[in-house]
């Protein structure tokens, strides 16, 4: 079929055999033969099979040919390991330096201390909080954005830590045995599980996680892919900001013994800044920054003025390119109606649609056949490849206009992570920049509408008993003039960003968020904020006061979608750009590949050293870790104990 027509391709284009002879077999049809044909490969009469590189002339000015063999763009930094990685996580050594030094700043981190650890992506910063359970002795928990990076990691951590006592991680997700994951937490039945900020804000772990924080059992709260707390916590997920405010809460609960670690493979000056305001207290806080930009991705980009055009090549592009592949949309119906399209008329079959919308049931499926190579052509939007380890993805396409180049280059991130190059095409229309800019801060710019909406919360508020300006507000009240015109969903959405809009600019400050049962039983349970409001609640003029945040997140948006404009013409590297984006130093800044260095007959840059930064590091010289220690509530081994002490 077609899928084993493009994989058998790509063998032909990396043989390096001049000659390959394979029989024609018997059952050789009019429609293989055209599929051949699409793939751009010849199998004549007499057996010999070739096929034609991939020299799109409709990309660039400058034919060039995308296909080739890809290119080892990363340098060997593995060092030998000590004995405690191997004998808890399974690995003879570290991926490099930084690794191992990042790793010892989270297993030496202090009481009540805040960490930010920066990691290139493929190097290794999961196993960072893998070891943290064995080091501790109650329970770790680990925030992450999606479910699917839930089961990813689960998936992972029980790979490399089923053989150790008592570890047993689990994810949580709310149509997957929900109440049979609670209780074996709340049995401590797991020291290690994996969740999404709403289920630690309002569903079902966050009374769980208030008593285990108050008995000195929840030692480590880990945010992973931390830097979605800036943008997706900025935009739709309240959640993410409410979870400082409820860390705060755990600290305290915790008598100031909880650790917080936030993790990230990129990290931009102001994420940095916010985090650290968010998450850290003074003087308890440590970073650890290891930037580097990704030498393995090659860029190309082709601007269409119409889906028809964008079609021809985007379907040539499927057709010749390496797998696995991601073919990336901005909204999941795009991605439904290209996934179709492609299999119906097509003809793949080892291909899956993944958006936010994919049921529940089915991400897990999707996920095990995609990392076990049971498809190998994902088409999605951005709610796929966050954090999932698959490290031999090829080609990534973007059948769309990404809103800003974080976005962007989180997605082509997603590739080369074995450090082989890897083929990255943005191809969007003119439709698709229509969109994007649609996704910008439009939201509430009318301020007789944002006083609505205010008004319509605050009104129907519930008062906190002995307390002047605390309240409990409805997330989903709809103002009087547009009741029956948005769904239930739209407004929450609109509501909890003016509710964040409030927060950046300090009127009110985020205590809670928790989920009730609705009057009606058929209904969705009714989701309450606790804020506590800084300024005259009924003055009419909130929105002057919120002009400079919303003006603030105006100009962030333009920025960063004037960044994509520059993917588009050769007026400098777009190593550049990124490394403006992401602060990273000037050693560590590398291209594999753009239209400006294609301009300049520059050939890819292969990937650095990764040195480990030398400062903002406590001093950990007074910390060692002794392994298999005797246990201490046994009179029995009084002397082994004592024997330890010595040694």
């Amino acid at each position: 079929g077609p899928d084993e027509i493009v994989l058998l391709r790509q063998v032909v284009r990396w043989s390096n055999v001049k000659d390959l002879r394979i029989d024609r077999p018997k059952e050789m049809t009019d429609q293989v033969d055209h599929w051949l044909k699409k793939a751009g490969m010849i199998w004549t009469p007499a057996g010999y099979l070739s096929a034609v590189p991939f020299e799109p002339i409709w990309l660039e000015e400058k034919p060039f040919i995308i296909d080739e063999i890809p290119a080892k763009r990363s340098i060997d930094e593995y060092i030998i390991s000590e004995s405690y990685l191997h004998d808890k996580l399974g690995f003879e050594k570290w991926r490099s330096v930084a690794q191992k030094e990042a790793t010892w700043a989270v297993l030496n981190a202090k009481e009540g201390s805040t960490s930010t650890i920066v990691l290139p992506t493929g190097c290794g910063k999961s196993a960072c909080f893998w070891l943290l359970p064995t080091f501790t002795n109650g329970l770790t928990v680990v925030v992450v954005p999606t479910v699917a990076l839930a089961i990813d990691q689960q998936q992972s951590a029980n790979k490399h830590l089923g053989n150790v006592k008592d570890i047993n991680p689990q994810f949580f997700a709310s149509d997957d045995s929900p109440k049979i994951t609670v209780d074996i937490v709340n049995n401590k039945k797991t020291r290690l599980i994996f969740v999404s900020p709403e289920t630690c804000v309002s569903g079902h772990m966050r009374n769980v996680l208030d008593k285990f924080a108050r008995e000195g059992w929840f030692q480590n709260l880990v945010i992973d892919e931390a830097h979605l707390i800036q943008t997706w916590g900025a935009q739709f997920r309240v959640e993410f900001q409410i979870l400082s405010a409820l860390r705060k809460k755990w600290l305290e609960y915790s008598g100031k013994r909880l650790r917080t670690f936030l993790f990230s493979a990129t990290m931009s000056l102001p994420c940095r800044s916010l985090l650290n305001e968010m998450f850290a207290e003074q003087n308890n806080s440590q970073e650890f920054h290891c930037q580097r930009l990704r030498p393995e991705i090659q860029y190309y980009g082709k601007y269409f003025y119409n889906e028809q055009k964008r079609w021809q090549h985007l379907q040539e592009s499927i057709w010749h390119l390496p797998r696995p592949a991601i073919v990336y949309t901005t909204k999941p119906d795009d991605a439904e109606a290209l996934c179709k399209k492609l299999r119906d008329d097509e003809g793949f079959k080892r291909i899956a649609c993944f958006t936010g919308e994919t049921k529940r049931n089915n991400r897990k499926d999707i996920l095990g056949r995609w990392k076990n190579d049971h498809i190998d052509l994902m088409v999605a939007t951005s709610a796929f490849g966050v954090g999932v380890d698959k490290s031999d993805v090829r080609t990534i396409i973007h059948a769309c206009y990404p809103e800003n180049l974080d976005r962007y280059y989180q997605e082509v991130g997603r590739s080369g992570r074995d450090g082989y190059g890897s083929i990255c095409l943005l191809l969007p229309t003119k439709q698709d920049k229509r969109i994007a800019k649609g996704l910008g801060t439009k939201l509430l710019r009318d301020e007789r509408i944002i006083h609505e909406r205010w008004e319509a919360m605050y009104n129907n508020r519930k008062a906190i008993e002995g307390e002047e300006y605390i309240f409990k507000i409805p997330v989903s009240a709809k103002k009087i003039t547009q009741i029956g015109e948005r769904t239930y969903s739209q407004h929450i959405i609109w509501n909890k960003s003016l509710l964040l809009q409030m927060f950046r600019a300090d009127l009110i400050e985020f205590l809670n968020l928790e989920l009730t049962p609705s009057e009606n039983p058929q209904d969705d349970p009714e989701e309450w904020a606790t804020v506590k409001v800084k300024f005259p609640p009924k003055s009419p003029e909130l929105g002057a006061r919120l002009a400079h945040v919303r003006q603030r997140e105006k100009d962030e948006f333009t920025e960063g979608f004037n960044q994509i404009e520059e993917l588009f013409s050769p007026k400098r590297c777009i190593s550049r750009i990124l490394q403006k984006v992401y602060n990273v130093p000037y050693e560590q800044v590398v291209c594999g590949g753009c239209h400006y260095c294609r301009e300049k007959n520059w050939k890819p840059s292969t990937c650095p050293p990764l040195s480990a930064p030398t400062n903002n590091i406590s001093d950990y010289s007074k910390g060692i870790i002794v392994e298999n220690w005797p246990d201490i509530t046994q009179i029995s081994q009084l002397d082994d104990i004592k024997d330890t002490f010595e040694e």
